[in-house]
């Protein structure tokens, strides 16, 4: 599936507060959480190909510690964006589904 920047933040948990394509910088919120996260995204200077940062990471009741996700890179910065996203919203949803609130704790700056 090719993502878009669009696709790549379409996501329920995910609130865009700021976004800047040219630099690769997003900001954003998780569920109602109040703890801004920064996304950025820098290619390779001989290919499409995209690393991402994140600001925080995701430590909720359901993980024995925080999730630091190996896979940074992406085949492109819409594709490198998804997997950021995704490495944020996977254990938060999976512990919102097993009837956990949401606390500003989840989140742990990197």
């Amino acid at each position: 599936m090719s993502h878009t920047i669009e696709s790549a933040l379409d996501d329920d948990l995910v609130t865009v507060i700021e976004r800047n394509d040219d630099l690769g910088e997003y900001v954003i919120r998780l569920s109602e959480l109040e703890t801004i996260v920064t996304v950025r995204l820098a290619r390779f200077m001989t290919s499409n190909r995209t690393r991402f940062e994140t600001s925080h990471v995701v430590k909720t009741p359901s993980q024995g510690a925080p999730y630091y996700t190996n896979e940074r890179i992406g085949e492109y910065p819409a594709h490198a964006l998804r997997k950021a996203v995704h490495s944020l919203t996977l254990y938060f949803r999976i512990a919102m589904n097993e009837g956990h609130t949401p606390q500003e704790d989840w989140l742990v700056k990197v």
